[in-house]
C-alpha cells in the first residue's frame, strides 16, 4: 500500500524528509542567498565572456518572486553579467517597467491569441501579456525572443500560429522559437499528488516544419526547440 502525504496539513518545514528512515521523502531544490547564487554563477565568468553567455533565470514565473528576483538581476548586472529571463509576460506592468533595464534578453512565452481560450485554459489575461510584450518591444525589440509552446488541441493549428507570427512582426520581433509539447512534467504531478489532465504524448516535430514557410515569408527566423 502506497503512503500518501496529506498536503493540506503540510507546513513545508521539511522535517519529514530529515526523519524519513528510507529516504522515501526527498525535497527538490536548495535554498540559497542572492550572494551565494551570484558567487556560483561568477565561477564561469571567463566562459561567458568567450561564449557571449551569462545568467538565465527560468521559472515557473520569475516575476512571482519579485523582490528576490529584482535584487538578483540588479546585483548580477553590477557584476557585468548578461541577464536572460524566461517569462510568460503575465505580470504587473509596474514590475516589468522596473525590471526591464536590468534584463538583456526576454525569452517571452506566447501561448494563444484568443482571449477566451487563453483565460479558460491557463487563467491568464491576454491583454496583460500583450501590454508587457508591447512595452518591451518599444524599449528594444532586439531584447525579445518569442517562444511558442506548441500544444496539441490547444494551439497546434495553422490559423493560431499564423496569428502569433503576425504579432511577432507587429512588435518587430525577429526570432521565434517553436517549443514542441512534451510530457516531461507528468511525473512531477504524480510526485505532488496532482492529476495530470493534459494529453499523454509528444508532438511530432515534423508537424512544426509545416509552419516554417508561413513564418519565414514574414521575415521571421524560426527555431524548433530552443
Amino acid at each position: 500500500m502506497a503512503a500518501r502525504i496529506n498536503r493540506g496539513l503540510c507546513g513545508e518545514c521539511q522535517i519529514c524528509g530529515d526523519l524519513c528512515p528510507h529516504n522515501a521523502i526527498r525535497f527538490a531544490g536548495i535554498n540559497r542567498t542572492i550572494a551565494e547564487i551570484i558567487a556560483e554563477v561568477m565561477k564561469d565568468m571567463e566562459y561567458y565572456q568567450e561564449s557571449n553567455g551569462g545568467l538565465t533565470i527560468s521559472g515557473g514565473e520569475p516575476f512571482v518572486q519579485y523582490e528576490g528576483f529584482l535584487t538578483l538581476i540588479r546585483e548580477s548586472k553590477q557584476q557585468g553579467l548578461h541577464i536572460a529571463v524566461e517569462t510568460t509576460g503575465h505580470v504587473d506592468m509596474a514590475k516589468m517597467v522596473e525590471a526591464e533595464p536590468y534584463i538583456d534578453l526576454f525569452l517571452f512565452d506566447l501561448k494563444h491569441t484568443d482571449r477566451r481560450v487563453l483565460k479558460e485554459v491557463t487563467g491568464a489575461e491576454l491583454d496583460k501579456v500583450l501590454k508587457n510584450l508591447e512595452y518591451i518591444a518599444a524599449q528594444s525589440p532586439a531584447k525579445l525572443i518569442l517562444r511558442i509552446p506548441v500544444i496539441p488541441t490547444f494551439n497546434d493549428n495553422g490559423e493560431t500560429l499564423r496569428q502569433m507570427f503576425a504579432l511577432a512582426v507587429q512588435y518587430q520581433v525577429r526570432e521565434v522559437h517553436l517549443l514542441p509539447y512534451h510530457t516531461l512534467g507528468k511525473n512531477k504531478y504524480n510526485q505532488i499528488g496532482k492529476k495530470y489532465n493534459f494529453i499523454d504524448g509528444n508532438i511530432d516535430k515534423k508537424l512544426l516544419n509545416t509552419f516554417l514557410d508561413a513564418a519565414e515569408t514574414k521575415g521571421l527566423t524560426i527555431v524548433i526547440g530552443g
